[in-house]
Formats: structure tokens, sequence, C-alpha cells
């Protein structure tokens, strides 16, 4: 009787597990960038929102003394300041930058949102900036925004 061996071949031992661990591994970073991403977005609408809401609250320093004389609606720039700082200060925003002339009011809100899964591969924090602007507007049923250098 003779007896038949089957022949196997070493070359393919242990593929299956490579090829599993490599797409855990891709599946994992997949997710930690939707999760994290998605936090980072988040992080981002959030400053911007309050960005745009100090830039309003900011254009709302009127000068009276430049509508009284000219009827013209101008920015205080240092009381639009003021204004849309103590804003970031009541929502416990403190290291915002603000810029006002006498047409609009700019403000930049930094965020920093820690992340949760790609810290994994060394990603601890994800920085995110928002920025808003708003300039003084007059009318009732429509806007007239000021004229361009009508403004001291």
């Amino acid at each position: 009787m003779t007896r038949h061996t089957l022949a196997t071949c070493d070359d393919d031992a242990g593929s299956i597990t490579m090829i599993s661990t490599e797409f855990a591994i891709a599946l994992i970073l997949l997710l930690g960038l939707v999760v994290d991403g998605g936090r980072a977005l988040t992080a981002l609408r959030r400053a911007d929102n309050l960005a745009e809401q100090a830039a309003r609250a900011g254009a709302q320093a009127i000068d009276r003394t430049q509508l009284g004389r000219t009827g013209r609606t101008c920015l205080d720039p240092p009381q639009a300041r003021r204004y849309a700082l103590s804003y970031l200060a009541a929502v416990g925003i403190t290291n915002a930058t603000v810029t006002a002339t006498s047409t609009s009011v700019h403000v930049r809100v930094p965020a920093t949102e820690h992340t949760l899964i790609v810290q994994a591969v060394g990603i601890r924090t994800v920085s995110v900036t928002g920025t808003g602007s708003a300039i003084a507007l007059t009318g009732v049923t429509t806007a007239t925004p000021p004229a361009t250098g009508s403004c001291p």
C-alpha cells in the first residue's frame, strides 16, 4: 500500500491573521478620524458662533457724537472692542483677539479640543480658530451699510 501525503506550503501561514490585524488598525484609525474629526468640527463651529456673537455685540457701539453730527452710523472702535471682549468674558473666553474700526468689528476665538481615539498615534489635541465679523447697519426694513470712507 502506498501512502500519499498532501504537500503543504508554509508560505501562507498566518496571512489571514496579518490581514485581519491590518484591517483592524485601519478601521480604528478611520473611526478616530470620524470621531475626533467630528469633535474638531464641533469645536470650530462653537468658536465661530462665539466670535460672531462677540462681533455683533461690538457692532452695537455706535458713535453717537458722529451720528448726531453727520447722520452717519459709525462705530466707536475702543467701545466696540470693550463690548466684544465683555461678551467673550461673560461666556468664559479670555484668549480672543478683537479688532475694531469705525465701520467693523473682527473677532478671532481660538479653541483646543482634546482627542479621544487618535491619541493612540500621538495626536492629543486639535486646535481651531473661529472668526466672526460685523458691521454697523442702519434701517428698519432694509439694512444700509455705511459708505466706505464715510466714518473717521
